[in-house]
C-alpha cells in the first residue's frame, strides 16, 4: 500500500525519475529479496492453505508490480501479465490504476 501510494504521488505530481526509482528498488530489493525469499517454503509446503494463500499473495503483489510498471515499460509488462493465471483479465493498458 505504501508503495502504491507513493508512486501514485509522484507521478500525480510528474515526478516519473523517482516513481519509476521508488517501483524498481521496491521490485528488486523488496518483492524479489525478500518477499519471494520467504515465500519459497511456504510454496513447498504439503499444506494446500498454506500453499494457496502465499501463492495468492505472491501473484497479487506481482499485479500491483505490473500495473505500476507499465506506464515505464509497457511490451514487458503486458507480456507477462498475459502469462498470469488470471480469469477474465483484460490487457494491462485498461486495467484499473492500483488503488490506496
Amino acid at each position: 500500500q505504501t508503495i502504491v501510494k507513493d508512486v501514485t504521488k509522484d507521478m500525480d505530481e510528474f515526478r516519473f525519475y523517482l516513481a519509476a526509482e521508488k517501483i524498481y528498488h521496491y521490485v528488486w530489493h523488496t518483492f524479489a529479496d525478500k518477499i519471494l525469499e520467504a515465500s519459497k517454503d511456504k510454496i513447498k509446503s504439503e499444506q494446500t492453505n498454506t500453499k494457496l494463500s502465499s501463492q495468492r499473495m505472491l501473484l497479487e503483489i506481482l499485479t500491483t508490480c505490473l500495473k505500476l510498471l507499465h506506464p515505464f515499460m509497457p511490451f514487458i509488462t503486458e507480456e507477462i501479465y498475459s502469462k498470469l493465471p488470471i480469469k477474465n483479465k483484460k490487457l494491462l493498458l485498461v486495467e484499473d490504476w492500483p488503488t490506496i
